[in-house]
């Protein structure tokens, strides 16, 4: 099992998991496995989810912390309610205490007001956070105190704040201003002994633009766009001695004492690059140590044939999933590259044609048109004022 500590060396007074985006039930580029019946890319997400819990339990973690996405959607299965809670269950009979959220896709598909499915952990005994709120729990290392932030539903808060009829340009700024005083109160109330550890976990996007996205623009495309963000001196100001992030799938460090642990599976081919896995955070009167433990995440390949016509695929190992992305004016994968990749024991299963070039475009390019000039070109025309023409251009310099 490889590791990567990081932060000071101090030894911890409690060591905790931090867990993120598992997203049980995700079928993306999957097929049906012939020897179970099963889809493989539900085997993929389950063995990957089975693997971090265990590894907490091995390692003796005082909890468990899940900041969100567990299930892919709102309204899973029963069999996959159930690959869920086995094996927090036994987390739950050796002493550890588990604490999680629904996340933004625990809410597609369930309607406003009605309770998610994180909500059939609580029968187990996780304790489940769907309002920014304090937790404390008892673990075999003493008091541990959550505060959960869960993601952010624009509507929820809105009416909460009472700002239904707020200018939609203006609406996320004031939201977040008052998701931050949520935060603080919270604090404020708090009452926490000498010594004893806090924890914020929360499901939401840090608007740090240092910060990759990663695949969650592409599994959920509208989401990193459309929704609230925080920066992360909400969450920090707290005095927290760890803050567990989750929704963005790459795992990245944000600052000495926060972290998106990442999904612990390749959802997409966005993912094919990025190191899968958990954290297994030491806590300190510090800075915490993080050690990151891999996951058996699946295989993922993008076959540049736009970049290589005759690439070398040697090493290409059994199980890889294959997205191939096509030269300029081929519509098919050619067939030795095809025959290549079967026999590697390997499994095509996406092409992508070269995109067709713009004759519009290049011109505009050509005549030195910036995407600063056409996104303000672009407000002019559609009568935007300064101000939020400015937030415009703020938010996509953000993502580049």
């Amino acid at each position: 099992m490889t590791t990567t500590p990081q932060g000071d060396t101090t030894t911890p007074a409690m060591l905790i998991q931090h867990i993120s985006d598992p997203h049980i039930g995700a079928a993306r580029h999957g097929h049906r496995n012939p020897e179970t019946g099963e889809n493989t890319a539900d085997e993929s997400v389950i063995r990957c989810f089975e693997h971090a819990i265990r590894t907490g339990q091995e390692r003796g973690v005082a909890a468990q912390i899940i900041s969100g996405d567990i299930w892919d959607r709102g309204t899973p299965t029963p069999e996959m309610i159930a690959r869920v809670i086995d094996p927090l269950r036994e987390s739950i009979r050796n002493g550890i205490q588990v604490i999680a959220e629904d996340g933004n896709h625990g809410r597609h598909g369930v309607r406003p007001g009605h309770r998610g499915p994180a909500e059939l952990l609580r029968a187990i005994g996780v304790t489940v956070y769907d309002q920014v709120g304090m937790h404390t729990v008892e673990t075999h290392s003493g008091p541990l105190h959550v505060l959960g932030v869960p993601w952010p539903q624009r509507a929820v808060l809105a009416h909460q704040a009472g700002v239904d009829d707020v200018d939609p340009a203006q609406l996320d700024e004031i939201l977040a201003d008052y998701l931050t005083e949520l935060i603080e109160d919270q604090m404020e109330a708090a009452d926490m002994g000498a010594g004893e550890h806090l924890v914020v976990s929360s499901h939401i996007t840090i608007n740090e633009g240092t910060l990759h996205r990663g695949s969650e623009t592409v599994v959920n495309p509208k989401g990193v766009f459309e929704e609230i963000q925080l920066p992360i001196e909400a969450l920090t100001a707290t005095g927290a001695h760890y803050v567990a992030l989750g929704h963005l799938h790459e795992h990245q460090d944000v600052g000495p004492r926060a972290s998106y642990s990442g999904s612990l599976d390749r959802l997409t081919f966005g993912e094919a690059e990025d190191p899968k896995g958990t954290l297994l955070v030491g806590l300190t009167d510090v800075d915490p140590t993080r050690e990151f433990i891999p996951t058996p995440a699946r295989r993922l390949l993008n076959l540049h044939l736009d970049a290589d016509t005759e690439p070398d695929l040697s090493d290409l190992e059994p199980g890889t999933l294959v997205k191939a992305h096509l030269a300029p004016g081929e519509r098919v994968v050619p067939e030795p590259i095809r025959k290549t990749i079967t026999a590697a024991g390997a499994r095509l299963v996406k092409t992508k044609p070269a995109p067709m070039k713009r004759t519009v475009t290049a011109a505009k390019i050509q005549n030195g048109l910036t995407l600063t000039d056409a996104t303000r070109q672009w407000a002019k025309a559609e009568k935007l004022d300064s101000t939020t023409t400015q937030k415009v251009l703020d938010r996509i310099n953000n993502y580049l």
